[in-house]
């Protein structure tokens, strides 16, 4: 009887020791046990404020949230996020700025070039760290000098466009096409700068611009009305006023059946012919990449130089290319990293 007691006994001391161990292994979602130490004891409050309402942007915000939870540092656990979009209207985006500039947070996150300079212009000199995504030119933003040296407490990932590549695209897939037309927002300096180096680029090809500015999110169904009747295409640049009004612009070419090419993969996703640019969710990734150092006090953002992610991925919209009645070169969708065949309007996303 003794025996069989000890036995037992022994038996529950283990039981207790293992349950014990196991105990002290927290997973992550990736398996690891590690991937979350350096972060997950400490509390954070981000606010980020955002241009507009559109896809791309959305995906800055999604990536970067992403990438903080990778880090331990999740919503409604360790995380408060205070959260404001302006609507593409850049008299909002300064009553945010305003807003932010009394308040106290960890790190504020601006996506887009009008919430990044607005906000800088807001919180310059109180200390707070600011990372910003979803930006084409910084220095048109004032985010840097004019010889690119970034301001102090401000860092972030530039998503500069190729528009050499953009218009050889349209020339290899549309080579009869003369007139190219582009809507842009007046009071956007990362739009007039791209507006300049599209005039430049396209002295290269038999081809012209045809040029609509706006001055408000109200005028874009009106310019695209215009802008249909005289272009043989549509390039929808990084504008983050247009691109908030991408739909009706869409809905108006298809009626026309007039291409649309875009600037980033969810344009293609919305129903453009082509798009060539950037992932905007992997741009959000990396600027959570640089808020984590921030935010773990490995560097303050004046020590974080701006990154620039230069990308020139292909992507098509095979669905559009069939209702245009466009066949696309062999060697186009050979370089696509993605072919679409539905729209994001029928999926609901």
């Amino acid at each position: 009887m003794r025996n069989k007691k000890s036995t037992v006994l022994i038996a529950v001391v283990l039981l207790i020791l293992l349950t014990a161990g196991c105990a002290k292994q927290p997973q992550t979602q990736e398996g690891s046990t590690d991937a979350k130490e350096n972060l997950s004891g400490s509390n954070y409050t981000i606010a980020i404020s955002q241009f507009a309402e559109h896809p791309a942007l959305e995906q800055c915000r999604m990536g970067f949230l992403e990438e903080l939870a990778k880090a331990g540092i999740v919503e409604g656990e360790n995380l408060t996020l205070v959260y404001q979009n302006a609507g593409a209207e850049k008299e909002r985006a300064k009553l945010t700025a305003t807003s932010f500039s009394s308040t106290d947070q960890d790190l504020i996150y601006c996506i887009g070039s009008t919430s990044a300079g607005t906000m800088l212009s807001a919180v310059r000199g109180k200390g707070t760290p600011i990372v910003f995504a979803g930006v084409s030119n910084p220095v048109a933003a004032e985010l840097t000098d004019k010889d690119g040296v970034q301001r102090d407490q401000i860092t972030g990932i530039s998503s500069s466009q190729n528009v050499k590549d953009q218009l050889g695209m349209i020339h290899r897939i549309l080579p009869d096409a003369k007139k190219v037309g582009i809507i842009y927002s007046e009071k956007e300096d990362n739009s007039l700068a791209e507006v300049e180096q599209l005039r430049f680029a396209i002295s290269q090809y038999d081809m012209q611009l045809v040029l609509k500015p706006v001055g408000t999110v109200h005028d874009a169904a009106a310019a695209a009305d215009a802008l249909l009747t005289e272009a043989d295409c549509i390039l929808n640049i990084q504008d983050n006023l247009v691109t908030s009004q991408l739909s009706v612009l869409l809905e108006k070419a298809m009626q026309r059946q007039i291409p649309v090419f875009g600037s980033d993969k969810s344009q293609a996703e919305a129903g453009c012919l082509l798009a060539q640019g950037t992932d905007y969710q992997k741009a959000g990734r990396e600027a959570a990449k640089l808020a984590i150092q921030i935010l773990k006090g490995e560097k303050k953002a004046s020590q974080l130089p701006i990154m620039n992610y230069e990308c020139s991925d292909v992507y098509v919209n095979q669905k559009v290319a069939d209702e245009l009645g466009i066949t696309l070169p062999e060697t186009v969708l050979k370089e696509a990293e993605e072919i679409f065949d539905t729209t994001t309007e029928e999926t609901g996303e």
